[in-house]
Formats: C-alpha cells, sequence, structure tokens
C-alpha cells in the first residue's frame, strides 16, 4: 500500500511542476507575442523544457521501459537543452 502512496505523490509533484512551468511559459510567450522579442520566445522554451519537458519525460522515459536510472539521465537531457535555451535567451540582446 505504502508503494502505491509514493506513486501518487510523484504524480503530484509531477502535476506541480508543469502546472508552475506552464503558467511561466504562458508569461514568457504572451510578452514574445507582444513585444517581438525573440529572447523571450527562447527563455520561453527554456522553462518549458526545465519544468514540464523534465516532468514529463521521466514518465514518458519510464512508460517506454527504461530503467529508473535511465529515466533520470534522459530527464537530465531535456533539463540541459532547457537551461541552454535559458542561457542563450539571457544573452541574446533582442
Amino acid at each position: 500500500m505504502s508503494e502505491y502512496a509514493e506513486v501518487w505523490e510523484l504524480v503530484f509533484v509531477t502535476a506541480l511542476i508543469a502546472s508552475l512551468g506552464a503558467v511561466v511559459v504562458y508569461y514568457a510567450f504572451r510578452i514574445y507575442l507582444r513585444e517581438h522579442q525573440r529572447a523571450m520566445a527562447f527563455l520561453g522554451v527554456g522553462f518549458l523544457l526545465v519544468s514540464a519537458g523534465s516532468a514529463l519525460s521521466w514518465w514518458w522515459f519510464w512508460f517506454s521501459g527504461w530503467d529508473a536510472v535511465a529515466c533520470q539521465l534522459g530527464t537530465v537531457g531535456v533539463s540541459t537543452a532547457g537551461f541552454v535555451s535559458i542561457i542563450y535567451a539571457l544573452r541574446s540582446r533582442a
């Protein structure tokens, strides 16, 4: 029974991370559409990958048959791509 509770805790945390990331992405893309600043688009993509991409990719890898360590490594790859996008957004000028 405790394993079942732990799975739901993981689902809850995943949903929370994805939801909070979605809010940040929404505002970043809203500003991008209004101001046409390319940096805001990359910032939105970066936060999308770091939050929702990382959270949801772990489950996708898991249901694809990967073991837990491989799932974590795949998720780290998605997070890394997100941070690269955020760094590019912060370094770009327009």
